[in-house]
């Protein structure tokens, strides 16, 4: 969950304060070790958020769904002991169809289509407790961008002639903390 107003203000109405977005993201990477030292995944994710905004006219609730599809390659390198350490990148292209939703309480339909892409430089630690398991610590910075296709209404997106997709890419920085069996 994450409200949709700033969680320090204390300048947030009560009505404001039933406002948010809620997260499900199921992921998983499956990847092989095509020679020593180098691994190639392969990453499925399904990302669903929902917003609810409690306004006095109606509810609005909406929800976007990406479906997404990555690769990646990392290399690893031996630090001495059980410490690993690899370096690598990820390219993934999701696809998000719209998801019908509420306007002030009525049904809002939802026509629109968006794929996005996104590329990311990754590097990791690991610390094998045995010879196939390791917990580990990754960094990344996620540069993305979504290309929107279709409005809501179904129309196609028209960019201006001078549009440049570099004016809406976006970055995040991803933190991992987890457990992999190799």
């Amino acid at each position: 969950y994450m409200p949709s107003q700033p969680i320090f203000s204390d300048q947030v109405s009560e009505l404001d304060k039933k406002d948010g977005y809620h997260f499900l993201e199921i992921n998983g990477r499956v990847g092989i070790f095509p020679v020593e030292r180098l691994s190639i995944n392969i990453s499925p994710a399904f990302t669903l958020l929902y917003r609810e905004n409690s306004e006095p006219t109606g509810d609005d609730k909406s929800t976007t769904a990406l479906i997404d599809i990555g690769a990646g390659a990392m290399y690893y390198i031996p630090l001495g002991g059980p410490s690993v350490m690899s370096v690598g990148a990820g390219f993934s292209v999701g696809f998000m169809p719209g998801i019908d939703g509420l306007s002030d309480g009525l049904d809002d339909p939802d026509d629109s289509f968006a794929m996005s892409f996104s590329l990311e430089p990754l590097v990791s630690y690991y610390l094998f407790v045995s010879d196939r398991f390791a917990p580990y610590a990754e960094l990344g910075f996620r540069l993305g961008y979504i290309w929107e296709i279709l409005n809501q209404d179904g129309s196609d997106v028209a960019y201006p002639s001078d549009y440049s997709i570099f004016a809406d890419v976006t970055g995040r920085v991803r933190l991992t903390i987890g457990l992999k069996y190799f």
